[in-house]
């Protein structure tokens, strides 16, 4: 069953992922067009080609962990974000994380799949059907590891909460229900 934060979630992170479809992969189907090539890194570094084929350094580049850290940062903020947003609400935490994993899950196969279809269309040099696809399947499984990792964290770091806001809000009853054992404890040693 949905939980009634989904849509809230769903929104976030396919904005989050269109954005960086749009502005860190996207510009790489234009490469090769006779127009100067520029992109950055996710630190900033300036990636930026002119004149030469897809096959080689750019394609390195594009493949060596060119996209997984903006995802992981997608990621990571998100996760913070869907945890914000169930502060004030009875929305269990792992049915919502659970959600968000698979939207983010969902999404990264997208950015991948799009990423070998450019790959393919810039080596094939229009003939397609001579040029075998590359599997998406390593760097998608590193960052879907990534992802499992960091929702079970989180998964357990809100059970953890859960039992802290019970002992927080039920201290008086603890306390005296530790009372009246010791006290039944002394008696019984005593008698």
């Amino acid at each position: 069953m949905m939980t009634p934060l989904r849509p809230t979630i769903e929104k976030r992170i396919g904005d989050q992922f269109s954005l960086l479809r749009e502005k860190q992969v996207e510009p790489w189907s234009t490469f090769g067009s006779g127009v100067p090539f520029e992109v950055y890194s996710y630190t900033g570094k300036k990636v930026s080609y002119e004149g030469i084929k897809f096959e080689g350094s750019p394609q390195m580049v594009f493949w060596s962990r060119y996209i997984e850290p903006f995802i992981e940062s997608i990621v990571t903020s998100e996760i913070k974000s869907a945890v914000a947003l169930l502060s004030g609400t009875k929305v269990n935490p792992e049915s919502l994380l659970i959600e968000a994993q698979e939207l983010f899950l969902k999404e990264t196969r997208a950015i991948f799949e799009r990423m070998s279809e450019i790959d393919h269309r810039q080596r094939s040099y229009g003939y397609p059907e001579h040029t075998a696809k590359r599997s998406i399947e390593p760097e998608y499984h590193q960052v879907e590891k990534f992802i499992k990792l960091h929702i079970a964290a989180e998964i357990e770091l809100s059970q953890r909460s859960k039992f802290e806001n019970w002992y927080k809000n039920n201290q008086f009853s603890v306390w005296v229900i530790g009372s009246v054992i010791t006290v039944i404890g002394i008696c019984a040693a005593f008698a």
